[in-house]
């Protein structure tokens, strides 16, 4: 992703959402939230059998965005950068919708194949 105004700067990277739409606010606690999203996608990267890993730097890239959405493609979720998400990558106690879980069994499981 680049800056318009500056094509080899970085753009500007969208704040990590509580559930509900309100930003968390605080970059540092951003940067936490990313870093453990980028572990988590790691453990998924490696039972898919990815040769690479991401760097777990807190720093949200494009390769991060680009685990992060076929990730969230092999689980059935959609891939908003928002907590709930967050969890479900994680396997947090949150669960999957049944929407989710028909889509996980289907397109995700296709996909991962």
């Amino acid at each position: 992703m680049t800056n318009i105004d500056n094509p080899t700067a970085p753009s500007p990277i969208p704040p990590v959402r509580e559930q509900g739409g309100e930003s968390l606010g605080d970059p540092e606690k951003q940067k936490a939230y990313i870093a453990g999203v980028q572990r988590d996608l790691n453990r998924h990267l490696s039972l898919l059998g990815a040769p690479t890993r991401l760097a777990i730097d807190g720093v949200w890239d494009e390769s991060t965005q680009v685990a992060f959405h076929d990730v969230c493609r092999v689980l059935g979720i959609a891939p908003e950068r928002e907590v709930r998400t967050y969890r479900l990558i994680a396997g947090a106690a949150v669960a999957p919708t049944a929407e989710e879980q028909i889509r996980r069994s289907t397109d995700g499981a296709a996909f991962a194949a």
